[in-house]
């Protein structure tokens, strides 16, 4: 299993390199004056963060006794199991926080870190198949074609979109949310899992609620200053 970290690693590596290319020139980054070691920092304090929630939400809802031991709780790549549900979550609540408690423009942030997150999902699930062998052979294929796709579709049209002033600052990082709560209910589908389960719950509320600021800040956001 420490070909787990391996894969977090270079995961992580690709997400930083994808968020200095598009943070480092962009104008309202510099109009605030923020330097690249300020993101950088956001960047790895949250990614602890996600990490440790992931491995919470797994534990909670796959409860184990080795997990209940210090030891057991920290060592995931020998006592294996991180959600990646809970890691959104929780990387996303520290962000919206941490950023406005540092002055960062906290909508182009998560937008920033949403695109950097979605550039290393696709390697990330190749390489967890590589790691479990062929036993969710359907479910890997397709995230990992999925988010493929999606990282296309956001760096090709939302963000050209967000840059023009088309979309609102802070609607990638919720379509982001809205869009990864979809695809991990219909990974659970594919995959034959259990859908009566708290984590569905979970998906359910997160893609309702996205959905909703979506709605407010695209549509009736607009019709109203309209």
């Amino acid at each position: 299993m420490h070909f787990l970290i391996v894969v977090l690693i270079i995961c992580f590596f690709i997400f930083l390199f994808s968020l200095y290319f598009l943070a480092n020139d962009d104008l309202i980054i510099i109009k605030k004056d923020m330097p690249m070691n300020k993101i950088f920092n956001t960047a790895f304090l949250t990614a602890f963060v996600a990490l440790f929630f992931a491995r919470v939400f797994y534990v909670v809802l796959f409860p184990r006794e080795v997990f209940f031991s210090i030891l057991g709780f920290l060592l995931f790549p020998y006592f294996p199991g991180l959600s990646l549900l809970g890691g959104v979550l929780g990387g996303s609540v520290f962000l919206l926080v941490y950023s406005k408690y540092q002055n960062l423009p906290v909508t182009r942030t998560l937008d920033f870190f949403a695109v950097a997150f979605l550039s290393s999902l696709s390697i990330g699930f190749f390489g967890v198949f590589v790691l479990t062998g062929k036993s969710y052979f359907p479910v890997f294929i397709f995230s990992f074609l999925t988010y493929l796709i999606l990282f296309l579709v956001f760096t090709k049209v939302f963000l050209p979109a967000s840059f023009r002033g088309k979309i609102k600052n802070g609607s990638i990082g919720i379509m982001f949310l809205m869009f990864f709560s979809v695809i991990a209910f219909i990974s659970r589908i594919i995959g034959g899992f259990n859908l009566f389960v708290p984590e569905s719950a979970v998906l359910l509320g997160l893609f309702l609620v996205s959905a909703a600021i979506l709605l407010r800040e695209e549509v009736i956001g607009k019709r109203v200053r309209k």
